[in-house]
């Protein structure tokens, strides 16, 4: 019996295999991102096929699983077996460790008709045997990972940069709002405004005026 692969490197290929698979089959592109909706039509499909393992194991060749306690009135994504997208796409970029058994074993279902119990006594697939590289599909992981890192930067930075603006311009504005007051103060305590002269002052000096100034010269 060949030894096969486990953790990250088993479940990122399955996941990427029936990615490409459900593509061909309905014709819908799935966007590999950080956006765990875009997973949510395979994750549905994938539940389909686990929430079948408890009464069917045998017949697919998987490890035994429970009976869900209480299925009834129980929809997706609430029953015991179902995959979520967001399961989906924590895998595919490689944070998961141990995935579910049901979600590694759904995949083998649905790629190559028997869990992964069976696929092990016959292995299909040379690329899930330990031993063999599988570089397309590490390449591919590895950009993703590589672009999610670079889009979780420009996050924080676009983060830090706004945080640091708003404070910048409510700063500037309470500045602005105290230097005006400050201004008003001041031109009225130092009565820097243009002197604006009463009504009673502009009467008492309009009228006649009449100017006498010397001769430069006597009157001989």
């Amino acid at each position: 019996m060949q030894n096969i692969k486990t953790g990250k490197e088993e479940i990122i290929y399955l996941l990427n295999r029936a990615i490409d698979k459900y593509k061909t089959e309905t014709g819908q592109r799935i966007v590999q991102n950080t956006n765990r909706k875009n997973y949510e039509s395979l994750a549905i499909l994938l539940s389909e096929i686990s929430n079948q393992l408890p009464l069917r194991f045998e017949e697919f060749g998987t490890e035994p699983y429970s009976p869900e306690v209480n299925p009834k009135g129980q929809g997706y994504p609430h029953r015991k077996y179902d995959i979520t997208g967001g399961q989906i796409k924590d895998a595919l970029i490689g944070i998961v460790s141990n995935p579910r058994p049901f979600l590694v074993d759904a995949c083998y279902i649905y790629l190559y008709s028997k869990g992964r119990k069976a696929f092990k006594l016959d292995p299909v697939d040379d690329n899930l045997v330990e031993g063999i590289q599988v570089p397309a599909f590490s390449q591919k992981t590895s950009t993703l990972e590589q672009k999610n890192s670079q889009k979780r930067k420009l996050v924080r930075f676009l983060s830090v940069f706004t945080t640091v603006l708003f404070i910048t311009l409510v700063a500037s504005l309470l500045f602005f709002m105290n230097s005006k007051q400050k201004w008003r103060s001041v031109k009225k305590d130092m009565n820097l405004l243009p002197y604006k002269p009463s009504q009673a002052e502009i009467d008492s000096l309009e009228g006649v005026w009449l100017c006498y100034t010397g001769s430069p010269f006597p009157i001989w």
